[in-house]
């Protein structure tokens, strides 16, 4: 007897159909963004990125565009390339995707890293201007990893070009503070951000657990606020491959937490498509501050 699919793996189905088929007129970034450290920032860039690269087999591009050195390259499954101050120095003649490669840590799920391995200088908005001009000629898809402060200028410039929010929250308070002062930042943004069909309505939380003890009803409490604010969530389980540190190797998920993510995934194509894609984000941004040619 032939078992009929289950209501999940429909779902599940489904959420693969929408990451595989998704098409964009122009490449598109998510922001990946909570004010609170330690709350799943880099994590949650690699582990939707990489299934974004694996199901779509690559053109996905990871990097992080703190202000200082975080930790993308630690957790990166394959080793980072050359310096990255070598390549802040070369944008003007990277032309080429072999070029840029050579900066890449390439990604089990097939997925690239961009990311500084030790400390390196400040970014600046003009670096990540460029780097996401660069980015976006050799892939569909880009997420950036963001640091703690959204006043900087290098999270300003993030921010600016960027088509989707989306918030890594654990289950306690803090978190879902940090959360909320993302929120604030883009709601009090200028230009398109704060626009009623801008980048503030585009945002999207992952709620997810740490292992750790949790207070008895905060969660109920975090999601009851989160519907105050009229932002989606989406939940995900803890998985240990992701807490253990070290490289966050894509096939070491478990199937639900990988079920899980595949479906936050899907949700945050679904809003890329609701984005200004006929507008080039990045060049509005560089008519603010000059770019070599």
């Amino acid at each position: 007897m032939k078992l009929q699919p289950t209501p999940e793996e429909l779902t599940y189905r489904r959420d693969l159909r929408t990451i595989r088929e998704a098409r964009f007129p122009r490449a598109v970034n998510v922001l990946v963004s909570n004010r609170k450290g330690g709350v799943g920032k880099t994590p949650t860039s690699l582990v939707m990125g990489g299934i974004l690269g694996h199901i779509r087999g690559g053109y996905v591009t990871v990097w992080e565009a703190s202000e200082a050195a975080g930790t993308l390259s630690r957790r990166s499954d394959g080793p980072v390339g050359s310096e990255f101050s070598q390549l802040l120095r070369d944008v003007p003649t990277i032309d080429t995707a072999g070029k840029l490669s050579d900066f890449f840590a390439p990604q089990s799920s097939h997925a690239d890293v961009l990311a500084a391995d030790g400390p390196r200088a400040e970014l600046t908005a003009k670096n990540v201007l460029q780097l996401r001009k660069l980015l976006d000629q050799f892939a569909r898809i880009t997420l950036t990893d963001t640091g703690n402060n959204p006043y900087h200028e290098a999270y300003q410039a993030a921010m600016h070009t960027a088509d989707i929010v989306v918030i890594p929250c654990t289950v306690n308070e803090d978190s879902l503070d940090g959360a909320e002062d993302i929120l604030h930042v883009i709601d009090h943004a200028e230009g398109r951000v704060s626009a009623n069909d801008g980048l503030a309505s585009r945002v999207m939380v992952v709620l997810s657990h740490d292992g750790g003890p949790e207070t008895k009803g905060l969660q109920t409490q975090i999601e009851a606020r989160l519907q105050e604010l009229y932002v989606p969530f989406v939940e995900v389980p803890f998985d240990p491959a992701i807490r253990k540190g070290g490289g966050i190797v894509l096939g070491d998920l478990s199937e639900e937490s990988t079920r899980a993510w595949t479906r936050t995934t899907a949700m945050a194509v679904e809003l890329l498509g609701a984005a200004y894609l006929d507008v080039d984000l990045v060049s509005e941004q560089s008519g603010f501050i000059h770019l070599p040619n």
